[in-house]
């Protein structure tokens, strides 16, 4: 038997519908969501269009000045 869950993953894997789609009609959409990750990650898609993002190398100098500033008082 199979969940109407994994049936959309696989007509997604299969082209048949969009990711948008697939999500919008998922009972569980963060499960089905990790799944459509894996294939797109399998695919050599990009799973994320999160770009550009740089480490802040100053934070923990903030941090600790913070802690300073706080034990002052």
């Amino acid at each position: 038997m199979q969940t109407f869950d994994k049936d959309i993953i696989n007509k997604y894997k299969e082209g048949l519908i969009s990711e948008e789609t697939a999500l919008s009609y998922a009972s569980r959409r963060a499960i089905v969501g990790r799944e459509i990750d894996m294939i797109k990650s399998a695919r050599g898609e990009k799973t994320t269009d999160i770009e550009g993002l740089d480490m802040d190398e100053d934070y923990s100098k903030k941090f600790e000045l913070n802690k300073e500033y706080l034990r002052e008082r």
